[in-house]
């Protein structure tokens, strides 16, 4: 007889559980097991959060393990948001981290929604056997620097921002996947999960 108690939640379960759906929210997980909330007590905002290391490095001995998969939510339509128009795609902080932290082997993002904490899409990212491993400290990569440009400035992008996950996914052959939630899809120019529109409103955006 299986025990329901001990069933492994799902990571869209987890994400949707939290109490403040406005402030970003940090995860790991280990291969087979429920993701473990890794933020600091005072370490969400709306736009960032930060991670207890010493809990990762505390789970890492437990397992005995080398590496460990990274997930953050990004909130959509979040109360006063100090930019209300930047995509919901990894940002430029969150490729630094990624690309430079080499026991980090994925890096999720979940875009919710901020005020019911419901999951819209996963932007996903995974290192491969060709990945070159970074050194300790950013030495300004070019291409993320652009991509900085890029995310942050809205009014005028000459490249969207999807473009250019698929430039830097390439340059550090990395994997990428975005998966939209029952209901939603990527609007690739904006780099946000939407829901999705019907064919007519489709013809009137052309």
């Amino acid at each position: 007889i299986v025990n329901k108690m001990n069933k492994r939640k799902s990571p869209k379960k987890v994400i949707e559980s939290t109490e403040l759906p406005g402030l970003e929210e940090g995860y790991v997980k280990f291969t087979g097991e429920e993701i473990i909330p890794a933020s600091l007590p005072n370490g969400r905002g709306m736009t960032n959060v930060y991670y207890d290391k010493n809990k990762i490095e505390r789970e890492l001995k437990k397992r005995r393990a080398d590496t460990y998969h990274m997930i953050h939510t990004h909130p959509v339509n979040v109360l006063n948001d100090p930019y209300p128009n930047y995509p919901k795609l990894p940002s430029p902080g969150d490729f630094n981290c990624f690309l430079l932290h080499n026991a980090i082997k994925t890096m999720t993002v979940a875009q919710t929604n901020a005020k019911t904490g419901k999951l819209q899409g996963y932007y996903v990212l995974r290192k491969t056997k060709d990945t070159p491993k970074m050194p300790g400290e950013s030495g300004g990569e070019p291409l993320i620097n652009e991509y900085d440009q890029c995310y942050y400035s809205n009014k005028s992008r000459n490249t969207n921002p999807t473009e250019y996950i698929q430039r830097i996914a390439e340059k550090y052959k990395l994997r990428h996947r975005f998966i939209p939630a029952k209901g939603y899809e990527l609007d690739f120019k904006v780099g946000t999960f939407v829901k999705k529109r019907g064919l007519e409103e489709k013809l009137t955006r052309v």
